[in-house]
């Protein structure tokens, strides 16, 4: 499932989908009062270094890092064919200056949606990092989570669009490069 437009009219189903929706809310009436020039950047699963494992926010990627690297099994949630659209940092980055900079009147008090357009399976995930460590793939299921969406990948048309942006870091050089980071850390 390609993640609705940013022109779709969402019906967020969890608080934190909610509050999210609102903040773009209030961009865009602030934009029409006050003209505000204000921009909303939907991140999808955002990845690379500096992400701490041990965080509560941490992503997969980064606690499946964390686990293989240490030679314990990571814990996949559901089944884990759900999937996910992986974004590295620094093509976040690049979103994040070239939204700054922009010109483009459409995009004032309008959200954007920031990913690559592609998703990923949380087990693909899985196997390229297992690959990557030439480690064992062995992991234990856990219960699906409340809330959890089951496919996601950002619908890319308006960022290339509009800024022109194409994703730089493939996920497996993302994941390399994420490994060196979090053999550091760990």
């Amino acid at each position: 499932m390609l993640f609705p437009p940013e022109d779709d009219q969402p019906s967020p189903g969890t608080p934190y989908g909610l509050q999210k929706w609102l903040v773009e809310q209030y961009a865009a009436l602030y934009a029409r009062l006050y003209k505000l020039e204000t921009v909303c950047l939907r991140y999808f699963n955002v990845y690379g270094p500096r992400d701490n494992p041990r965080s509560s926010y941490a992503g997969v990627i980064s606690i499946f890092l964390k686990c293989m690297i240490e030679g314990a099994r990571p814990e996949v949630f559901d089944d884990g064919l759900q999937t996910r659209d992986y974004i590295y940092v620094k093509d976040v980055a690049e979103v994040n200056a070239l939204a700054l900079t922009s010109d483009e009147p459409s995009l004032i008090g309008n959200p954007m949606n920031v990913g690559t357009g592609k998703e990923c399976s949380v087990l693909e995930v899985r196997s390229l990092i297992a690959e990557q460590l030439n480690c064992s793939t062995d992991f234990t299921f856990g219960q699906s989570r409340i809330g959890d969406t089951r496919r996601s990948c950002a619908d890319v048309s308006l960022l290339s669009e509009s800024l022109g942006f194409i994703p730089e870091y493939t996920l497996r050089k993302g994941l390399r490069l994420s490994i060196e980071s979090v053999r550091d850390t760990v």
